[in-house]
């Protein structure tokens, strides 16, 4: 497995653009993003509060940390989650 496309294999991921219009139908309906930002957010596929500052402008002004849990949620819950591959330091 590529260990730096984490979500090549998964399951949930298809490659048609039904899983950009799950999450943008999902998330639409409590927060605003922009067109760019679903598209970051589903290219990007965060699963750390702290990876959304770079893909959502002014997201701890914009949204409470609940709601970026939320939106974190959606992601996962749409996309799937990473598996990835943590190696020991020794």
């Amino acid at each position: 497995m590529d260990s730096s496309r984490p979500f090549a294999n998964n399951p949930h991921y298809s490659h048609d653009a039904s899983y950009l219009n799950n999450v943008m139908r999902t998330l639409a309906p409590k927060v605003d993003l922009t067109k760019t930002e679903y598209l970051i957010l589903v290219n990007q596929r965060p699963y750390r509060r702290a990876q959304l500052q770079a893909m959502i402008e002014d997201v701890d002004s914009r949204f409470e940390q609940a709601d970026q849990d939320w939106i974190l949620s959606v992601v996962k819950d749409v996309l799937g989650e990473p598996v990835l591959n943590v190696e020991a330091e020794g």
